[in-house]
């Protein structure tokens, strides 16, 4: 017999703002780390020039993106982001995954539970996740001292 695969969607799940990302984007992760080529196709496939803007925008506004648009506006009206479009910030926050992911695929950087979590406390990590300041200004800040700090690197080598 066949399993069937059920999608739950995290909004779908009870609980917190702060549980509902975790278990979207450890999803992304997991999927990426369990299905390495798939994740490299579907990577590649999604730039191609061969697909159909029709299909482009049904993977944007449904899929996997239209529950975190939700996720996101959801976050948006408690004040824990600043006011955006949810569809670009749940975008570049894959941006991110994708790049964290790649990097574990070639042996860069391991991603496991305490990488993802570094022990920064929830409303720091809002408060930093949400800087208006680009990642350069980040660089050698407090804030990556504080999540990214000497023991981090020391047990990266």
């Amino acid at each position: 017999m066949a399993k069937s695969w059920r999608i739950v969607s995290p909004t779908s799940i009870l609980g917190g703002i702060r549980e509902k990302f975790e278990l979207g984007w450890n999803r992304v992760i997991e999927l990426g780390k369990k299905y390495p080529h798939g994740f490299q196709f579907i990577e590649q496939y999604s730039f191609s020039p061969y697909i159909h803007d029709e299909v482009k925008q049904a993977v944007y506004t449904g899929g996997w993106c239209g529950p975190m648009n939700k996720l996101y506006e959801e976050a948006i009206q408690q004040k824990l982001f600043i006011p955006m479009n949810p569809g670009m910030m749940v975008q570049m926050h894959y941006g991110s995954f994708v790049y964290m992911l790649k990097a574990h695929l070639h042996g860069v950087l391991e991603l496991n539970q305490k990488a993802l979590s570094l022990g920064v406390p929830k409303d720091k990590a809002l408060e930093w996740g949400n800087t208006r300041k680009g990642y350069w200004r980040i660089a050698g800040s407090p804030i990556l001292g504080r999540a990214l700090n000497n023991q981090y690197w020391e047990s990266n080598g």
